[in-house]
């Protein structure tokens, strides 16, 4: 009985004491929150696995379902290779001694970077958990 007199209580003065107006940190940062926010809801339901229900007898007449999840297992590995870039020449503009401007060209050039690379190696059996 205490229990309901103080949540009547407590929710009696929340709605009688003065409301906030509600705003968000600016509309930028909120698109972008709400963007990733959806991002995240919509992929929590294309994960890759299968979902079924398996009925389970125990010594009792009693009937469970047990929900048994089957998740493909990762088969493969990343690897570091290299790979070659463009960069394209530019016009550079020096000031020299006299206060005027110079225009420079610079060649472009081929340079190498390292990136990662996910190696799959195909489907394998699956693994039960449970």
């Amino acid at each position: 009985m205490k229990k309901i007199i103080w949540t009547t209580a407590l929710l009696t003065a929340l709605a009688a004491g003065p409301a906030m107006q509600a705003s968000a940190i600016n509309r930028e940062w909120s698109a972008v929150l709400g963007f990733l926010g959806g991002y995240m809801m919509a992929n929590g339901g294309l994960c890759p696995r299968t979902v079924y229900q398996e009925p389970v007898y125990v010594e009792r007449p009693v009937y469970r379902e047990r929900v048994v999840i089957e998740e493909p297992v990762v088969t493969g590995h990343y690897e570091f290779r290299e790979r070659r870039v463009w960069e394209p020449g530019f016009w550079e503009c020096i000031a020299t001694r006299c206060g005027r401007e110079e225009r420079v060209w610079h060649e472009g050039y081929y340079r190498t970077e390292m990136i990662k690379v996910w190696v799959d190696e195909g489907p394998r059996h699956f693994r039960r958990c449970r």
